[in-house]
Order: C-alpha cells, then sequence, then structure tokens
C-alpha cells in the first residue's frame, strides 16, 4: 500500500458508534428541505465522513456562507445538543448561495438529492483547495486534483482506469482514466441483466463493466481493418473508504419489481457486504491490498418517491434498520423487513452507501 495520509490515520483511527438511532431534521410545509436533509443524515451515518469532518481546518471570508461550516455546527448539535429535531437551515441557506448563478438549491424548491450531494462535495473540494493555495501562497485552481487530498477525495474518490480489449483480434486501447466520487449505475441495464437469469450483485455489477459501450476495435487502421467489438476491463488504482453508488432510474415512478431486484441483488451479498476485488481488477497501490481493506459493508440508502425523499441507515449497535423521514425516525428491524417496506411504498432507491469497517 502507498503512504497513508494524514486523513486516512485520522479515519482509520477513529472510531465512535453513537448509541442513539440518530436526530430528525426539520422540513415544515413549503421548505421543501427533504432532499437536503437525507443527504445530510446519510454523511452523519457514515462514521468515516463524520470522523474527517470534525477535523477539517480552514479559513474563509467573514460572513461568507460556508458549507463546512455548516455541517460542523448541525453535527456538533447533533452529537452534544438535547433536541431530538434540529434545524438544517443554515445548511439550506449554503446551498441556496451555493447556486445562486444556477438558479438551483434556492430557499423553498425541491431539488435533487444526487445533486446536492455533489454540490456539497464539489463546495468542500473548493474550500480545500482555497485554504491549500493560501498555505503555499501558489494559485490554486477549484477544477485542480487536490494533493494533499481534501476529505471528499479521501473518503469517495475511486482512481480508475478502463482498458478497451477487441473480441477478435485482441488489440487493447490506452487507458482511459475515471476520477469519480460516486459510481453511476442504470437501472434500466440492471433489469435487462437480470431478467436473463438470477444473478447476485457482483455478476451484475461485472457484466456491465466487461460489456460497457460496445466501442470498435481499438487497433482499427487501414492496414488492419478489424471489425471487432470491445470487452472493457476496469482497474481501481486507489480504495476508498466510502464506496458510494447512484442508481439511475428512466422515470420517476419506480417499478416495484426493479425495486425488489435492487434490494435482492444487496441481500445477494452475505450481509450485505461487496468486496471489491471482485468488481475490479487491482492496479498500483491496491494491487497487494489485504482482503480487510477490499470488503465494504453497507450502510444505508436514499430513497425517492413522489416529490419526496426519505432514508434508511443501519445502526450497528441495535443491529437495526432505521427510517429517516424529516423529523421521523422509526424502527423498522432487519434487512428482509427493510425489502418489504420499500417495495410496498413504491420507493426508489437512488444512492447507496458501503464503508470500509
Amino acid at each position: 500500500m502507498g503512504q497513508v495520509s494524514s486523513n486516512e490515520q485520522r479515519t482509520s483511527g477513529c472510531k465512535a458508534h453513537h448509541k442513539s438511532a440518530g436526530k430528525g431534521l426539520q422540513n415544515a410545509r413549503g421548505e421543501n428541505n427533504c432532499f437536503l436533509n437525507v443527504i445530510v443524515q446519510s454523511l452523519w451515518h457514515l462514521e468515516s465522513f463524520r470522523v474527517l469532518l470534525s477535523t477539517v481546518v480552514h479559513v474563509h471570508a467573514e460572513h461568507t456562507f460556508c458549507i463546512i461550516c455548516a455541517l460542523q455546527e448541525l453535527f456538533t448539535h447533533y452529537k452534544y445538543g438535547e433536541d431530538q429535531i434540529l434545524n438544517p437551515g443554515m445548511i439550506r441557506i449554503t446551498m441556496d448561495w451555493l447556486g445562486r448563478h444556477e438558479d438551483r438549491f434556492q430557499l423553498g424548491d425541491m431539488h435533487d438529492a444526487a445533486e446536492a450531494l455533489d454540490a456539497i462535495f464539489q463546495a468542500i473540494h473548493n474550500e480545500h483547495i482555497i485554504y491549500q493555495s493560501k498555505q503555499t501562497d501558489k494559485e490554486g485552481d477549484i477544477d485542480d486534483q487536490c494533493n494533499p487530498r481534501c476529505i471528499i477525495h479521501t473518503l469517495f474518490a475511486c482512481d480508475m482506469f478502463d482498458l478497451y480489449k477487441c473480441k477478435f483480434c485482441g488489440s487493447t486501447s490506452d487507458p482511459e482514466f475515471i476520477f469519480d466520487t460516486m459510481y453511476r449505475i442504470y437501472v434500466s441495464e440492471v433489469a435487462l441483466i437480470e431478467s436473463k437469469a438470477k444473478l447476485d450483485w457482483t455478476t451484475v455489477f461485472k457484466h456491465i463493466i466487461s460489456n460497457g459501450p460496445g466501442r470498435s476495435c481499438p487497433g482499427f487502421s487501414d492496414e488492419t481493418p478489424c471489425e471487432g467489438k470491445t470487452n472493457t476491463d476496469r482497474w481501481i488504482l486507489r480504495l476508498p473508504f466510502i464506496f458510494g453508488v447512484n442508481l439511475v432510474w428512466d422515470s420517476e415512478q419506480a417499478s416495484s419489481s426493479h425495486a425488489k431486484m435492487i434490494l435482492s441483488l444487496i441481500a445477494s451479498q452475505p450481509f450485505q457486504k461487496i468486496d471489491l476485488r471482485d468488481l475490479f481488477h487491482l492496479g498500483g497501490d491496491t494491487a497487494n491490498a489485504d482482503i480487510r481493506d477490499t470488503i465494504y459493508h453497507f450502510r444505508g440508502m436514499v430513497c425517492y418517491y413522489g416529490k419526496h425523499y426519505v432514508c434508511f441507515f443501519f445502526n450497528i449497535l441495535s443491529a437495526e434498520w432505521y427510517l429517516f423521514d424529516d423529523q421521523t425516525i422509526r424502527s423498522i428491524g432487519r434487512f428482509s423487513a427493510l425489502s418489504d417496506h420499500i417495495v410496498r411504498g413504491a420507493y426508489q432507491p437512488t444512492l447507496l452507501f458501503w464503508e470500509k469497517e
């Protein structure tokens, strides 16, 4: 393994499971905070994010809206406060300010939870770049890859590359690099594969990757006019602490069979775990990774139904799944009960989170 950053050291060395199931978040009539509330709950219940956020040092001008400060303040109330329902107002105002030039996340408007998560990630990254440029007296570009890494890229980034190999002649492309924080999967692709045979999550994942976009032979030229198509090999160069998946649906109306399919695939792995060695080829610093570094536990998910978002997270101490629906928190029970609840409610799982133990 490569050298561990100070962020990674703090993450691996600090574990603090909380006894309570959690706290609710306000969403008064007309506020339409649900898309943001589920993201705040997700980030709180992902322990490695919660730990690292508390360590972030940054500077900014006075009277500037800052997503790091807003999250740190709310998380402090979440951890130490006596109120069981918290006000996410400062985070909502900060999101309004961040989206002001694109007319996104404006107060009172409903928005997409995955886009809100991406905007929060980008804002935290930008703050890190600005802070590092002040520390080093070098001009920083917010589109730069951060080094040292910000907490978002420390926790979520999957540094990968794809190789396209011709099925006919064996020609292989140059690597195409991917630097994403959330792994995107289209539910329609999963359904097409799963309809042919009852498969597990790992097999479906690998099938989607291997068949990829079906590109032409990378070795094609006038001298070697090969007409073969390609398979895709995906290599991962760095293991994240949190493996996040964004499920993209064709419509806002969930098919109960598709929701059941997704949940069955998650349940197909023992204890809802996944091993990234089974999904990707390991390269770079991951080539000799210990099995303990490649296994991830399913922590929770964000779901959508009827212009409303809820999320479900697993409580380690009580060994139960809980529903978080704005102010409401309710025990669901085991994963089988959670699956039934989601299917009956016609929910669409949209964001899935696995975390390294």
